[in-house]
């Protein structure tokens, strides 16, 4: 499938401008001017690997959640893990409720007919009138 290059070109540019804020925010949170969390990727890494570390234990996970102390143990061993991040138990829940919205808009997106999925770039490639329909029946893959 043919890659639109301004697409891709929208894409680099969204990644970069959020680079660079993500670095600023995170500059101004360390020194206590943001009451926001400031997450990068690689606290979203961190954060992903550590629900996955849990995610089968049923002391710390029942059928559709994670238990209190599921949650107490993950803000512990995120924290534990980023000390400069000090993320509280909601603003983790948060981070993990948008993650996993942001992988089903993806996981729909990428089954889309006429749709391909660029694995080195971690990106959909699509034509511009797929992105529209895209667009049209989620906001989020317009946003992410």
């Amino acid at each position: 499938m043919k890659c639109n290059v301004l697409y891709v070109y929208c894409v680099r540019h969204i990644i970069y401008c959020n680079n660079v804020i993500g670095y600023a925010l995170g500059h101004a949170a360390m020194s206590g001017d943001v009451s926001r969390a400031a997450w990068n990727s690689t606290y979203e890494k961190g954060l992903v690997e550590i629900l996955h570390e849990y995610k089968d234990n049923p002391k710390y996970k029942g059928q559709n959640s994670w238990s209190s102390e599921g949650w107490r143990i993950i803000t512990a061993k995120f924290n534990e893990s980023f000390p400069i991040a000090h993320f509280t138990k909601q603003q983790i829940q948060e981070k993990e409720k948008e993650l996993k919205g942001n992988y089903r808009t993806l996981r729909d997106a990428k089954k889309e007919s006429g749709n391909g999925w660029n694995e080195s770039l971690c990106m959909i490639l699509a034509e511009p009138k797929i992105w529209e329909k895209l667009i049209k029946v989620s906001y989020l893959v317009y946003k992410i």
